[in-house]
């Protein structure tokens, strides 16, 4: 079995399965075919038995209940109508009769009541025949003794003997039943035991098969784990003819060979390690396949390495000539910057001293500007309140004029009131005692007029006088205006002059401040650069001190 092909266990235990199942699938058609007689048994012979047992008892009564009928009928037509139904009755039990005897006897006790049944009922009808003749003769009386007398007591053995049959089919149902559940529980136990046997002796035969393919598949796979982890030793102790004792054999095969090219590799590495380049051929015959490859290459890199050494020597060489005149350049380089970054400083120095004189210029400019725009402004208030005056002046005149108008008013009504005084201090006179307090009235009132038109005429030459003043303060204030307007005009100017002073002022200022940014950064480039130089002076020189160092390690490698 261990020999033999993975196929054909696998197919031996297929093989073992099928039959088990074969077996048991036999088995339970037996049982079933076994089952079906007992029912066939029980549906074919005990139930119609214990039907038809049934029907007889219950034609029986039938037949009782027509004779009855008969006997109390009181006229031709019911009588006739219960012949028939006696008739229909009676054919119908000795047709069950005979039938349950020619196909349902199943022993000798269900012959013998059957028998006894017939017998009964061969009595019973020639009593039922007496009977019915009595009452076809209208003898009611000797019909009814009868019914109740020697046809009731065979009557009632009839049913006692039908009861009989009846149980006795009922009897031999229910034991066809309990043979039938008997040979249920036979076949349901046979069949328990048979899955239990098929399914254990299956599971022990599976288990034999499962094993032989497993555990060669267990040691195949648990020495690939250890592969993985690094433990090429061989762990697989399998041996077979079948496929997984091929596998078994490829795998230690594998082992082997992995084992001796990784030692192989592990040598010449050493090897590299040690500062040995020279060639080495010990196991190539090992190198097959894709392992090929893996010797070409490492073939390869030890020609590679040996040669890149020897260039590598030779580039030694010519660092350390070529990084001895760098390290002279170096040294030149950063003589000259230190004296560009001199001179540069001094340039600054000057540029900065210059773009403060430029921005205090531009400062200076700005404050003028704005001294001169507050002028300005000035100027124009100035110019408003002028003209604001001289618009005042001009109503000034105006009014006076209007003023002029009311004072001769004033100074015609006033001559008025005098010569109405006047009148009435004539009145007064001629009115006598009586009109001396009119008279003193009218004195007074042409007192008053007197001193109105003195006053609106003094007004009046006040007014006048006022105009004049008002004229000249008015041709003063003309001229004035214009003044104003001419030095606006020139603070204008001044203005406009003072601010392109101050934005060119302000250009310079930015321009000379972008200059010694400028300058700031060609000295910090120069220093850089000096800085720079005295590095790669020293790095020259380190590089110098280490292709020494270089090719010297270069000479400990073999590689001829």
């Amino acid at each position: 079995m261990k020999n033999l092909k993975i196929r054909y266990k696998l197919l031996s235990l297929s093989l073992i399965l099928i039959l088990s199942l074969l077996v048991t699938s036999i088995a339970s058609l037996l049982f079933m075919a076994k089952i079906n007689d007992e029912m066939d048994r029980v549906n074919v012979n005990w139930v119609p038995s214990v039907i038809i047992a049934e029907e007889i008892n219950t034609e029986m009564a039938n037949f009782r209940i027509a004779e009855n009928g008969h006997v109390i009928a009181q006229d031709q037509q019911t009588m006739t109508i219960y012949e028939n139904n006696l008739d229909k009755a009676q054919e119908s039990m000795e047709s069950m009769i005979e039938e349950y005897t020619n196909k349902y006897i199943t022993n000798e006790t269900d012959k013998k009541i059957i028998g006894e049944i017939s017998d009964i009922w061969t009595t019973y009808k020639q009593l039922h025949n007496k009977m019915i003749g009595y009452s076809m003769n209208n003898d009611t009386d000797a019909a009814y003794a009868m019914l109740r007398g020697d046809s009731l007591a065979v009557f009632d053995q009839m049913k006692e003997t039908c009861h009989e049959l009846v149980e006795l089919n009922k009897t031999g149902v229910e034991n066809a039943a309990v043979d039938g559940y008997n040979v249920y529980i036979g076949a349901l136990i046979f069949m328990i035991v048979m899955i239990l046997v098929v399914t254990i002796a299956s599971f022990i035969f599976a288990n034999y098969i499962i094993n032989l393919i497993v555990k060669p598949i267990n040691e195949i796979e648990n020495t690939a784990s250890q592969m993985l982890l690094g433990d090429l030793n061989n762990h697989i102790n399998y041996t077979s003819k079948d496929e997984l004792g091929l596998l078994a054999n490829s795998v230690r095969e594998l082992c082997k060979m992995i084992k001796l090219i990784i030692g192989d590799t592990d040598e010449k590495l050493t090897r590299f390690a040690n500062k040995d380049l020279r060639p080495l051929e010990k196991i190539k015959d090992c190198y097959v396949g894709d392992f090929k490859n893996l010797y070409t290459n490492m073939q390869k890199i030890q020609a590679s390495l040996a040669d890149t050494l020897k260039h590598l020597d030779n580039v030694a060489s010519q660092l350390a000539d070529g990084s001895g005149q760098v390290a002279q350049g170096a040294s030149g380089v950063a003589d000259g910057g230190m004296n560009q970054s001199s001179s540069i400083q001094n340039l600054s120095a000057a540029m900065q001293e210059m773009t403060a004189k430029i921005t205090q210029t531009a400062n200076d400019t700005g404050e003028a500007k704005t001294f001169n725009s507050k002028s300005q402004n000035a100027l124009l208030k100035s110019n408003e309140q002028v003209e604001s005056m001289i618009k005042a002046m001009k109503d000034i005149s105006k009014n006076a004029d209007e003023i002029k108008k009311i004072i001769q008013d004033i100074d015609d009504i006033a001559f008025q009131t005098n010569i109405l005084s006047l009148n009435a201090a004539v009145e007064a006179a001629r009115a006598g005692e009586s009109g001396k307090g009119f008279a003193v009235v009218a004195d007074e009132v042409r007192n008053l007029a007197r001193k109105s038109a003195q006053s609106a005429k003094d007004t009046a030459d006040l007014i006048a006088k006022t105009v004049e003043v008002v004229s000249v303060g008015n041709s003063i204030a003309g001229s004035t205006s214009d003044s104003i307007g001419l030095a606006i005009s020139n603070a204008t100017k001044l203005s406009n002059l003072v601010d392109n002073i101050a934005d060119a002022s302000k250009d310079q200022a930015d321009n000379a401040n972008h200059i010694n940014s400028e300058i700031e950064q060609i000295a910090n480039v120069v220093a850089s650069n000096s800085v720079l130089a005295d590095d790669s002076a020293q790095a020259s020189e380190q590089l110098s001190e280490q292709s020494i160092v270089l090719k010297k390690l270069i000479g400990e490698f073999k590689v001829s």
